[in-house]
């Protein structure tokens, strides 16, 4: 009988607070600021990891007998990964694994010593499954069958994530960043007993900053939209697909549809002006553009028809009438998706459409004039119900709910967002899937912190519970990645996956090996930074807290900014034996703190210029293009470049 294991990446950590030194009152009040509390837990998931060292191993003294063996004509995801772990398994034992492809007769015995990914000959011999319903697309398995192990999942992308799951357990691996990731150099490892079933609790999680290639996202377990999505990827089309310079031009008869258009050209008008022989026209074309796609397309099962991204909303009659009805402008969107399944499940059910059926969702955007459900409260029962029927979500329909302004600095059940926490539980009651888009940062200020680490668990147990397939977070490019928001993706990748981790281990676990021996530092700085936003919170309630001003000589004290600047200097200074140890590694976490201190340096100069030397000044200026080089920052906010920074400091 196997000894249950709960899967822990911490228990290794030496946490920087513990030390033995006596804690004064201050730094108690500031450990109690920065301490994430979990809301409570999401009873669901799947996280099933049980491992225990056997007598075998899978490495001794740098040697291995092992082999990777893929598929048939494996798919060039299986291929990608396959070259991927043979990289990281030499990085850590100095053993390069062959690769080797079934042939479609491997018997398993038990003396047989492979790492099988996917449906390989060898798995069904062997008798282990390697298709699990409750896995769904994007779970995985790790099982270990007499001396072989068996890695497998419902698609090819769920092998991937298996394969660093399974390093994960095997090596400590973990990707910490575009930049920086760990595993332990051994001589030896044990061959593991693994029973292992695992599933994200967020099902398609599309990456929070945009990672180098597709090797990165996998390795954090993520999913690119266009690997999915049919068709165009963006979700704002609406009018890239019904454009109004085909479908609006009066010397086009056949074609002409100005009914089709509101607010000005800028949106759809879903509803035709009220004229029910265009609207269905209008339907048949938008369903032969999704049929196109999902025949070109046979992998993708997603397919999105969202409103453009302009704060304006169609005003024909037909339109208004809905929107006085149902008290949304969302009901609309609603109609038009439900009727286009309807047909597109008849098209899958008729003789042309068969070879191309699926399980598919179209998604919708309930986002600026639609973002509110066209549902009420109900104070007899004490729930949320529709205003009627015709506005659930089919079977194959979907929201993708957008509350743009949602404050991810307080709770769901702040005053802040109030007029969110109705939405979320009215689009509850809609969909029965449900797709978040979220913007945890402040647009006017990428160098300066945004405390959206501070929801973010109570957000997504609360996403978990209403069944969130899609995610995504509006996050910053590499080129703003300042202001720990680096710290933010990491922990991102890893709650959305298990909504239940604790957030304190995650910061804790990235502080210690992104930063490597300036951890301890960092991870101080980070504690004090953010116990200072925690301690103004009072004045940080704003409805549209991705634009709020943070810039603020009362939020941001000049001795506090030199106390940061200077501890970041010393993390570097912790750090500077690897520039001949290990130049590599040094690039990366030098790097990593310089990326933070430039944080530092910006406020104190945008705050503080005229109260500060001139000549200390303008070295700080020379320090701050220097760092945000050699960190490859380059933007200060949306719309707003370094390079315009540095021509308004003078050092351009």
């Amino acid at each position: 009988m196997k000894k249950r294991i709960l899967a822990c990446a911490f228990a290794v950590l030496t946490l920087f607070c513990s030390c033995a030194k006596e804690t004064t009152e201050e730094e108690q009040e500031n450990e109690n600021a920065t301490k994430i509390e979990m809301s409570g837990g999401f009873d669901g998931g799947l996280h099933e990891v049980s491992y225990t060292p056997t007598s075998d191993y899978l490495v001794k003294n740098n040697s291995s007998e092992y082999k990777i063996l893929v598929p048939q004509n494996p798919s060039a995801e299986i291929t990608t990964t396959a070259e991927d772990f043979v990289a990281l398994f030499k990085e850590s034992t100095g053993v390069k694994l062959a690769v080797v492809q079934d042939n479609g007769e491997l018997q398993h015995t038990a003396t047989s010593k492979y790492i099988s990914l996917g449906e390989t000959s060898l798995a069904e011999s062997a008798n282990v499954r390697t298709q699990d319903d409750e896995l769904e697309f994007f779970g995985y398995s790790i099982e270990t069958v007499d001396k072989s192990i068996f890695i497998n999942g419902n698609s090819d992308i769920s092998v991937s994530f298996g394969v660093y799951g399974f390093l994960e357990l095997q090596f400590n691996f973990d990707c910490f960043s575009n930049t920086y990731y760990y595993i332990d150099t051994v001589s030896e490892s044990p061959l593991y007993d693994y029973d292992v079933r695992e599933a994200p609790d967020l099902k398609m999680r599309e990456e929070y900053f945009p990672l180098r290639d597709k090797v990165l996202r996998r390795r954090m377990k993520y999913v690119e939209r266009n690997e999915m999505i049919a068709g165009d990827g963006s979700v704002h089309n609406t009018l890239k697909y019904i454009d109004p310079a085909v479908y609006n031009n009066p010397d086009d008869d056949e074609n002409y549809h100005p009914e089709w258009f509101g607010a000005g050209l800028a949106q759809l008008c879903y509803t035709a002006g009220g004229d029910e022989q265009s609207r269905n026209l209008l339907l048949n074309t938008v369903l032969g553009i999704m049929q196109d796609y999902f025949i070109a397309e046979p992998n993708d099962n997603l397919f999105t028809f969202s409103q453009m991204d302009v704060s304006a909303w169609c005003s024909c009659p037909a339109c208004v009438a809905s929107y006085n009805k149902y008290k949304s402008n969302a009901a609309v969107v609603i109609h038009f998706i439900n009727d286009l399944a309807e047909r597109m499940d008849s098209w899958m059910a008729s003789e042309a459409g068969q070879p191309y059926a699926r399980d598919y969702q179209i998604m919708f955007l309930a986002y600026q004039k639609s973002v509110d459900a066209p549902a009420y409260y109900d104070k007899e029962s004490e729930t949320y119900k529709p205003v009627d029927d015709s506005v659930i979500c089919g079977p194959h329909t979907s929201v993708m709910f957008a509350p743009m302004e949602m404050d991810n600095q307080h709770s769901l059940n702040s005053p802040c967002n109030g007029s969110y926490k109705m939405a979320y539980e009215g689009w509850r009651v809609l969909s029965s899937r449900f797709n978040f888009y979220n913007y945890p940062m402040n647009y006017n200020h990428f160098l300066v912190y945004y405390d959206a680490l501070e929801l973010m668990p109570e957000l997504y147990q609360y996403l978990a519970e209403c069944n969130t397939y899609y995610f995504y977070e509006c996050g910053p490019d590499i080129a703003s990645l300042a202001a720990f928001k680096s710290l933010l993706a990491y922990v991102s990748a890893k709650l959305s996956w298990n909504v239940n981790l604790d957030v304190n281990d995650l910061v804790e676990k990235y502080c210690q090996y992104h930063f490597q021996d300036g951890g301890d530092i960092m991870l101080q700085v980070y504690k004090e930074v953010r116990g200072v936003v925690r301690s103004n919170m009072d004045k940080m309630c704003r409805k549209n807290s991705v634009y709020m001003s943070l810039e603020d000589a009362n939020l941001w004290p000049k001795s506090v900014l030199q106390r940061w600047l200077a501890m970041t200097g010393e993390a570097l200074e912790k750090v500077s034996y690897l520039e001949k140890l290990d130049p590599k590694k040094y690039e990366a976490v030098s790097a990593s703190i310089r990326r933070e201190r430039i944080s530092y340096e910006y406020l104190l100069i945008s705050l503080y210029e005229d109260k500060l030397d001139s000549n200390y000044i303008h070295q700080i200026k020379l320090q701050t293009k220097e760092d945000a080089q050699v960190a490859g920052i380059t933007e200060a906010g949306f719309g707003v470049s370094l390079a315009s920074v540095w021509q308004k400091w003078g050092i351009d």
